[in-house]
This record gives C-alpha cells, structure tokens and sequence, in this order.
C-alpha cells in the first residue's frame, strides 16, 4: 500500500471513529489500554481490522435486523410440503459487511455514510 493510500485510510478512520462520539466503543475498537489511554498494539493497525471490527460494526451500522431474502419453512407436519415463507434477517452491520466485503475497495461503501 503507497503512503499517501495509507494516509487516506487513516484520516477516513478518524472521521468514523469521530462519527460513533461513544468513547468506550473507540477504546474497545483501538484496544486502549485503560491505565495508560494508549493503544496496546502497534500504531500501525491496519485500517482494515478497524472497520471489519464486529464493535465497530455494531456502533457504526446498528443492529437492527435487515431482511436479506426468502427461504422456503418444510411443514413435517404435513408430509414435508412448503407450508410457508420465511423472511431471513441478519443484523445490519453483518449485513453491511457482507456487502463491504464484495468490493474491492470497502472504503468507498463507508465513505457514502460519512
């Protein structure tokens, strides 16, 4: 990754970490050592880790449930027909990441919610 990549990654991360203003979740997110306010791993996390971070996810996206499709419920009860029709749901952030993770630069799916 160039530098100048590299640097963008990082200022679109602040802005996401400024955005979710929950400074617990950004300590939980950075790994923040509570006694020092440091983080514990290197400074050079990759900005990846940060926004595939089921926390950040969680804070940024929610966890309201999505519907994703349709799937046929088996009756046993009725010589296995199709007796209903369910509707999948997922919670938004796992949703959102299934839909980040498609491209080949997730940054630009984030960058529509800043």
């Amino acid at each position: 990754m160039m530098n100048a990549d590299l640097e963008g990654y990082e200022a679109l991360i602040y802005c996401l970490l400024n955005k979710l203003n929950n400074k617990e979740i950004v300590k939980q997110i950075l790994h923040i050592d509570p006694k020092t306010d440091f983080p514990t791993a290197p400074p050079h996390v990759a900005a990846f880790s940060i926004i595939f971070n089921p926390v950040f996810g969680k804070a940024f996206f929610g966890e309201d449930l999505i519907g994703t499709g349709t799937c046929n419920i088996k009756d046993i009860n009725h010589n296995g027909n199709n007796a209903d029709v369910a509707e999948v749901m997922i919670p938004a952030w796992q949703w959102h990441f299934q839909e980040m993770i498609k491209l080949d630069d997730p940054f630009k799916y984030i960058r529509k919610f800043l």
